[in-house]
């Protein structure tokens, strides 16, 4: 399923396509690649691994280095990637390679579905004044999904 949304992604990308349409289960979903600003996207406080971590913390005490050890992302993970290179990288860069993946939901909410990590070192960078474009980031938008659609696409 995961290589699946990457494919997509690529595919998405490299078509330029401001709407798209797939199907998963039968289930319509359309998406469209957007640049978002980042004060206007929010972290999934809804991930039982980030809800953990508010709970035990607070809101106020998420850092992007918080977070990814929230997220199991702290140390090298099985695909050698940790939360410092990931950090390096996109600084390197000058941005994310892989677009975020978000839900607008009816509120008019960006909320992160992949990609929480990736959001939350994009707001240090901005709040930080690190030198860079920070203040927008790639995403793939879907719009008011429900839980149980979130499930496919993530």
């Amino acid at each position: 399923m995961y290589l699946q949304i990457i494919e997509y992604v690529f595919y998405t990308i490299c078509n330029h396509s401001k709407n798209n349409k797939r199907y998963e289960r039968g289930v319509e979903m359309q998406s469209r690649y957007m640049e978002l600003k980042v004060d206007k996207i929010e972290l999934d406080f809804d991930n039982p691994r980030i809800a953990k971590y508010v709970e035990q913390y607070g809101k106020n005490q998420i850092t992007s280095e918080a977070l990814s050890l929230a997220l199991g992302r702290g140390s090298d993970d099985k695909s050698g990637t940790s939360y410092s290179s990931l950090k390096e990288s996109i600084k390197s860069n000058g941005g994310i390679i892989h677009p975020i993946i978000v839900n607008k939901n009816i509120d008019d909410k960006y909320v992160v579905i992949e990609g929480n990590t990736r959001v939350q070192i994009y707001k240090e960078f901005f709040q930080n004044n690190v030198p860079g474009e920070w203040n927008e980031n790639r995403a793939i938008v879907y719009e008011n999904l429900d839980e149980r659609e979130i499930i496919p696409v993530h």
